[in-house]
């Protein structure tokens, strides 16, 4: 029974806060964990409408569990919920970064030592919620058949995406014969769904096959087909065949809905009002600040393909064209976003305002004002374009696609956190080889992880508790071994 009259603005923002002090591994590791506490636990909406942000969130730019956290907040309270989601969401991350990048210099090895101990045991309670969701899309099969084929797309989609993890793990210098990126995945499964439908035919099956073949062979690690001018007709056929399938759909369906258009509207006004709002934050504390917050926005809308992606992006807005020097973004910055929790986008794009703002002017104060200002920025930047989304989403909901979207994006979704959890998995390898602990943070990890999962489905512990579990035996054993 959905609890939504019950639900304060509050409920939401502190919620969103709590899950951000817990969000390491990345966009896709969160969904499960949002899950439990808005769906499961707080009831805050429906399971339908969390699967329809999920959707939402998975085909637009940005910080994904900030999207989804707008979405669940906008719900319940239109765009004020939309910003308290958000923002809760992102902020402990956030917070903690600029706070660590301001007395970084005086930063003693052994706390951040100690940061990555922590980690080890948050990864190992992550790492539980995300086979819990697994298990769980499974459960959702509604025929052998069918479990047959998430089974298979779950193989499929870990197969395509693992590789790099998974030779880094090992220590295997060799390329990775498929790493595909989440994105990838992400254009394959909505081009076969767009072009296929729901009535799957010899021809279209065997076209959509052959094209996702050579889409591999395009945009894999080995790059089998390196020659660029043989990608974009891909690319243009991968397009043209998807737009062909909606057409049809269009053809053959009278189910369109219209709405929301008003609302979005207003969403769209208030996100504007932040976003000249953080230009002038921005525009008091540096030089430049029209182009930083410029950038900031365009990098934000095109972080397609997770937080390892828009740190490339990030070098490219940010490092190239001086705002930040090469030392303080390799050195500095990128080693704090990916040992703290929350989105690499918002953690990174707050970094650099106060890194360059801190090196323009050498006042902290001025620092803090215009990581401030990149904070809204990313925040206004994720929503605006999930708002986009999902405006878009509900006036053709109608049409097939999105029902099968529904359908299969859990699954594709599941198979990704399969690669998140070895991910994972190799974050812990990374603490062993810098601490010459070997594999010990790894064992330590895969310990807690199966206890976790005795704690969960036998004993039905809470999230508070195991996370309470997992820190203080991961503290514990890994100061136990480095002694």
């Amino acid at each position: 029974m959905n609890k939504k009259k019950n639900v304060k603005l509050g409920d939401i923002f502190f919620s969103m806060v709590k899950i951000g002090c817990i969000g390491f591994g990345g966009g896709n590791a969160l969904i499960p964990v949002i899950q439990k506490v808005v769906v499961d636990e707080k009831h805050m909406i429906a399971q339908s409408e969390y699967e329809e942000d999920v959707v939402v969130a998975s085909i637009t730019p940005g910080a994904l569990p900030v999207e989804i956290a707008s979405g669940i907040g906008r719900r319940l309270f239109g765009w004020k919920g939309l910003l308290a989601g958000s923002i809760g969401m992102a902020l402990p991350g956030v917070f903690l970064t600029v706070l660590l990048l301001s007395v970084f210099s005086s930063l003693n090895e052994t706390l951040l030592l100690q940061v990555e101990f922590v980690t080890v045991g948050i990864t190992a309670f992550i790492a539980c919620l995300l086979t819990d969701y697994i298990v769980g899309t499974v459960k959702r099969a509604k025929s052998e058949k069918q479990r047959l084929l998430y089974y298979l797309m779950l193989i499929g989609v870990f197969v395509l995406t693992c590789g790099k993890n998974l030779y880094r793990i090992l220590e295997v210098d060799v390329s990775t014969f498929f790493g595909l990126s989440a994105i990838h995945v992400f254009a394959m499964a909505f081009f076969v769904i767009l072009f296929v439908g729901g009535k799957p035919k010899p021809f279209s099956c065997v076209v959509s096959g052959c094209v996702c073949i050579l889409y591999i062979l395009c945009v894999g690690k080995n790059q089998w087909i390196q020659d660029k001018t043989f990608h974009y007709p891909v690319y243009l056929a991968m397009v043209v065949l998807a737009l062909w399938g909606i057409k049809n759909q269009f053809a053959n369906s009278t189910k369109h809905k219209g709405g929301g258009l008003k609302e979005t509207g207003k969403e769209f006004v208030v996100l504007a009002l932040f976003l000249v709002f953080s230009c002038v934050l921005a525009m008091v504390g540096m030089k430049h600040a029209s182009a930083y917050i410029g950038n900031g926005f365009l990098s934000s809308v095109m972080s397609f393909g997770g937080g390892d992606a828009y740190l490339t992006v990030a070098e490219g807005m940010f490092v190239s064209t001086g705002f930040i020097t090469e030392n303080a973004f390799y050195g500095e910055l990128v080693p704090l976003v990916n040992i703290l929790p929350g989105s690499i986008l918002c953690k990174t794009l707050s970094g650099v305002g106060f890194c360059a703002a801190y090196s323009q002017t050498g006042n902290i104060w001025v620092g803090y004002l215009v990581a401030f200002a990149g904070f809204i920025c990313s925040i206004v930047a994720s929503c605006g374009v999930f708002a986009l989304g999902g405006c878009l989403y509900k006036h053709f909901e109608g049409l097939e696609v999105f029902e099968l979207i529904k359908c299969w994006i859990r699954p594709i979704v599941s198979g990704l956190m399969l690669t998140v959890i070895l991910a994972l998995v190799y974050q812990n390898r990374k603490v062993g080889i810098a601490q010459s602990m070997g594999w010990s943070p790894v064992i330590i990890m895969v310990l807690i992880y199966g206890m976790n999962l005795v704690w969960y489905y036998k004993k039905k512990w809470s999230n508070a508790a195991m996370i309470g579990f997992s820190v203080v035996t991961a503290f514990v054993l890994c100061n136990f071994i480095v002694r």
